[in-house]
């Protein structure tokens, strides 16, 4: 998906790479991926990252990102032209959606590891657990739409 991408970009592939690294780095914290995406925003705006906006730097201190390690990160975003920050952007994107869909993994296993604990404890089967949370659901979807 990404070589569709940089290919209509037209960004070559070792600039790819390099933009990629950015944020694909082990190193690089999903606090600092979000701190990139507010900078991104603000190239999106039209807006010049030197001097840093008040937000940004107060963004930075609420995330625990270093003054020296966010003008590293600014550094790395200074000259990008509009392709790279697009090829960025969607970077950032894939990766987000990535992430979310790990952690609805994890929490559908973890929804399996406390069923099968109620199933054992209960003596309640896993098809009538499964169920009982599908009328959950459609009660507490009908609660919301009642106080809409």
């Amino acid at each position: 998906m990404l070589n569709n991408i940089r290919q209509a970009l037209d960004i070559n592939e070792r600039r790819a790479r390099e933009l990629e690294n950015i944020i694909s780095n082990p190193k690089v914290t999903k606090d600092e991926i979000e701190y990139i995406d507010s900078i991104m925003a603000l190239f999106e705006d039209g807006s010049s990252i030197i001097p840093r906006p008040r937000i940004l730097d107060r963004q930075r201190q609420l995330m625990g990102i270093t003054e020296e390690r966010a003008k590293e990160i600014e550094t790395s975003l200074a000259n990008l032209c509009i392709e790279e920050q697009e090829y960025l952007n969607r970077c950032i994107e894939l990766r987000k959606k990535d992430e979310s869909s790990n952690q609805e993994v994890e929490i559908k296993e973890k929804d399996s590891n406390i069923r099968d604990f109620i199933s054992d404890v209960s003596g309640i089967s896993q098809d009538n657990l499964k169920e009982i949370e599908e009328k959950g659901k459609t009660f507490i979807k009908g609660l919301a739409a009642l106080l809409d």
